[in-house]
Order: C-alpha cells, then sequence, then structure tokens
C-alpha cells in the first residue's frame, strides 16, 4: 500500500513512518538506500522487489532519473536496470521522457493507486490518527463534513473532560464550530460569498460571530493562517482549533478539530493553543496526504505537536 500511495505521490507510506512527513520521506530514502545491497537476498522473488524499488526511487526523486542513477539507488548493474525499467515501461508504471531519456512515474501507477483509495472512507483513513493524538493529548477530536451548509460529523473521540459528546451523523452551525470555519475558509471565494449569504447566524453564547462582515474577515483570517479557531462560541468553556482536509485534487472535502475546556489563565490559554494547532494541522496533514494532497500545499505540513 505504501508503495501504490508514493507511486501517486501521495505521501501515505511517510506519515505511518514518521509523524513529521518530511521527515518521514527522508527517512524512508535513506532506509531504500542502505538496504538496498541486502533486502533482495531474503525476498522470494527478487526480480519483483527490484522492481517495486525502481518505483520508490523514482516517486522519491524531485525530478526524472536516469538509469545509471537508478541502478546506483536500487543497487543493481546498469544492465539489470534497463530490464526492470523496460518491464515497467511497457506495462504502463513508468514513462520515459523521448528528450531526454529520463524515467518518470507512468499513469497506470496512479490507476492502481486510486484503485486504493476508492476502497477506503474517510473514517477509516482519519481514525487512526485522530484517536493516537486524542489519546496521547487527552482531549476531544472531532471529524466533520459540509453538507447544505451544515457540518456534519464523521467521528467524535471523546478523551478528555469536554462536554461535546456528539454522535455521528448530528450536525452543528458553520460559523460557530472550528470545523465549519474550517471548511467555509477551504470553499472557492464565489462559494464562500455565497455560503455566507445563505449561512444561518443564531447566537449561541456571547462570543458568537453573528455579524456576516465579522464572519467574512473572520474566514478571511482563517483561510491565510491554514487553522480555525473557536473559542466558546459553540458551547460555553469550550476551546478548539480545526483545520481543512483536503484530497488528491486540492478541494477542501473535510475538516478536523480537538477540543478542550477553555484554558482559566492566559499563560495556560497560549499554552493549550499552541498544542491544538499543532494537533490539528498535524493531524489534518496526514489524513489529506493519505487522500492523496500534494504536501505543502495550502499549509498542510506541520510539527508533529507536543502532546504532554
Amino acid at each position: 500500500m505504501r508503495l501504490l500511495l508514493h507511486v501517486l505521490h501521495w505521501p501515505y507510506g511517510v506519515t505511518k513512518i514518521s509523524l513529521t512527513l518530511s521527515e518521514g520521506a527522508y527517512n524512508l530514502f535513506v532506509m531504500s538506500e542502505r538496504r538496498s545491497d541486502n533486502r533482495y537476498k531474503a525476498d522470494p522473488n527478487q526480480s519483483l522487489a527490484k522492481g517495486l524499488a525502481v518505483l520508490e526511487q523514482l516517486e522519491l526523486a524531485e525530478s526524472e532519473v536516469g538509469v545509471r542513477e537508478l541502478a546506483r539507488r536500487v543497487g543493481v548493474s546498469t544492465t539489470a536496470a534497463h530490464r526492470l525499467l523496460a518491464t515497467l515501461r511497457t506495462h504502463g508504471f513508468i514513462e520515459q521522457n523521448p528528450y531526454n531519456l529520463r524515467y518518470r512515474i507512468g499513469h497506470r501507477a496512479f490507476q492502481v493507486g486510486q484503485s486504493y483509495l476508492a476502497q477506503q472512507t474517510l473514517q477509516q483513513i482519519a481514525f487512526g490518527r485522530m484517536h493516537e493524538l486524542s489519546l496521547h493529548g487527552g482531549v476531544a477530536a472531532y471529524l466533520g463534513v459540509l453538507r447544505n451548509n451544515t457540518v456534519v460529523y464523521l467521528l467524535s473521540l471523546m478523551n478528555g473532560p469536554t462536554p461535546v459528546n456528539v454522535q455521528p451523523g448530528s450536525s452543528a452551525f458553520v460559523h460557530s464550530t472550528a470545523l465549519g470555519k474550517a471548511m467555509l475558509a477551504g470553499l472557492e471565494l464565489d462559494a464562500r460569498e455565497h455560503a455566507i449569504a445563505e449561512l444561518e447566524l443564531p447566537a449561541l453564547t456571547p462570543t458568537t460571530i453573528v455579524d456576516r462582515g465579522r464572519l467574512r474577515e473572520e474566514i478571511g483570517r482563517v483561510a491565510e493562517d491554514g487553522f480555525a479557531i473557536c473559542n466558546t462560541e459553540n458551547i460555553p468553556s469550550v476551546y478548539a482549533i480545526g483545520a481543512p482536509i483536503r484530497d488528491y485534487t486540492g478541494q477542501t472535502v473535510a475538516a478536523v478539530s480537538f477540543a478542550v475546556m477553555q484554558p482559566d489563565a492566559e499563560r495556560h490559554y497560549a499554552a493549550e493553543h499552541e498544542r491544538l494547532r499543532g494537533m490539528a494541522l498535524c493531524a489534518a496533514a496526514d489524513i489529506s496526504s493519505q487522500l492523496g494532497a500534494v504536501p505543502y500545499h495550502a499549509g498542510l505540513r506541520a510539527p508533529s505537536p507536543s502532546m504532554m
């Protein structure tokens, strides 16, 4: 599974190796280089293993790669590399640039990887990472989608004293939740303006934004920052931060948020803000990458949060 998503430039395997995407990619490359001389000896099908290694190296490369360089990286002779490349090219898994004769990933790799994604649900993809962060951080975690100008919850993980025990399938307002703001900010400008004009804006707490002009400004800041804040706007005493989840097209398809009881002191507030922000960005980056989003697209990559 790791290879196919790598082939698509969807660093699924990288995120499983390391909580930091860029570090994960680096570690994977080092592992591939370090093990290239020995790992095939224990493999029952050495030719297949070497062919898969070629695909791994092409995915990790920032540009097209020549046959001699691929041979060096995989740990085979140039002649053997030619044979591997010819087979992969025949089946459409790689392509050769006719002008410089270098190689890149082919369309069949994309098709195979896409079939994997088609078999996964958003909840299945998101659960593991959300559960890990929620459990270690002692916070509540939520996954939601935007449907008919309403937030619909898909997952709700309760691992803290937050009194927001929503059930999957239940709904919430867009303007008062971190999930809603994050998804609203991910819309194209025209769609965002249309949604803001159509939203219901009830005052759920004294801090809820009920003015469309203020909401428009708030969503603009969310779009720039890459994360949304809900400071007691949906439920009194609950502080949450959410971030958008994107798929391989770059479109926002969902959002994830983490929530705690409102910090009771300014120094605690700053610490909790950074902790929740790190969790939200890290989870959104991981889930987005598994959906095929390109790293660094609209702030997807984030440092691993401090969970203690």
